[in-house]
């Protein structure tokens, strides 16, 4: 894939930063058990408006739903995400290229159909 990453051996963190829409995002990839994740940080809970929050979970739901490659998350903090998990067990590299591909074109998605159209500022 061509990607640079920095990797946190203490913490079995690979990250890499990637442009979307001229936005800076940063994509985690680590195993957890019998599973690799790979996480996509879109937006931190401070930069979500009060007043639109209800309407962007909506969204995020709906999207979840509609969507069969694209799901977001939220983390203990209320910081939007986006996650694609793989077993171990078949792991490959077309199924990777495939999920990691799925994170970054949800954090597009999200960028173009779902901030826009709310008004959300992504910073």
């Amino acid at each position: 894939m061509g990607v640079k990453y920095t990797l946190d051996e203490e913490k079995g963190l690979i990250l890499s930063n990637w442009s979307i829409e001229d936005k800076p995002f940063t994509v985690g990839v680590w195993a957890a058990g019998p599973w690799l994740i790979i996480r996509g940080y879109i937006l931190p809970k401070s930069m979500i408006p009060e007043e639109k929050e209800l309407n962007l979970y909506k969204k995020l739901l709906s999207t979840h739903y509609n969507l069969a490659e694209v799901r977001y998350d939220i983390d203990e903090e209320g910081n939007i995400g986006t996650t694609q998990s793989i077993p171990l067990e078949g792991l490959n590299i077309s199924n990777f290229q495939s999920e990691f591909n799925a994170v970054l074109y949800a954090i597009k998605f999200f960028i173009t159909d779902i901030a826009g159209n709310l008004g959300i500022e992504m910073g």
